[in-house]
C-alpha cells in the first residue's frame, strides 16, 4: 500500500526575487544537502590512492519516502525570517533541516539564505502537528 503522507517541504525565499533558473538550482541544492549531511565519511585506499566512502543508514518514514514517490513539496515563502520560523518548527519537531545560503555570484548577496527543505517527515504525526499547519499556510512554489 502506498503511503503518501511523507513528504519533503522546500521553502523558496521569495524576498530574493530569484529567477527560475536560481531557484531551481538552489532547491536541488537542499535536496541533496539533506542526505549529504547525514551520511557518514570514511577515509580509505582504493588501488592504492586516497579515496573516501560516504555510507547512510535510514529508517521509518525516510526509508518509506524513498521507497515511494519522494513526494516534495516546493513552497513561496515571503521573507528570510518566515523560513527561519519555518526552520525552528521543524528543528523543535525533530525534523531534518538544511538551509542553503549563496556564495552571492550571481543573483543574490553573499550568504543570502535562498531555500530549506524540511524533511522528509510523516506529515500526520501528531508530533508535527504544528509545523504541517505552518507549512499550509503558504503557496505552491
Amino acid at each position: 500500500m502506498s503511503d503518501y503522507s511523507i513528504k519533503m517541504y522546500v521553502l523558496v525565499n521569495q524576498s530574493l526575487d530569484m529567477t527560475k533558473g536560481k531557484a531551481a538550482a538552489q532547491i536541488a541544492h537542499a535536496v541533496l544537502k539533506q542526505f549529504l549531511d547525514r551520511m557518514e565519511k570514511i577515509d580509505l585506499l582504493y588501488m592504492g590512492e586516497p579515496a573516501t566512502k560516504y555510507t547512510l543508514t535510514i529508517g521509518g518514514p525516510i526509508q518509506r519516502w524513498l521507497n515511494e514517490r519522494f513526494t516534495k513539496v516546493t513552497l513561496r515563502v515571503p521573507t528570510t525570517d518566515d523560513i527561519k520560523t519555518g526552520i525552528a518548527l521543524a528543528e523543535a519537531s525533530d525534523v531534518w533541516v538544511s538551509e542553503i545560503r549563496d556564495d552571492g555570484r550571481t543573483q543574490v548577496d553573499p550568504n543570502s539564505l535562498t531555500v530549506a527543505a524540511i524533511g522528509p517527515f510523516d506529515t500526520t504525526d501528531e508530533s508535527h502537528r504544528e509545523l504541517v499547519a505552518w507549512l499550509s499556510g503558504w503557496k505552491l512554489y
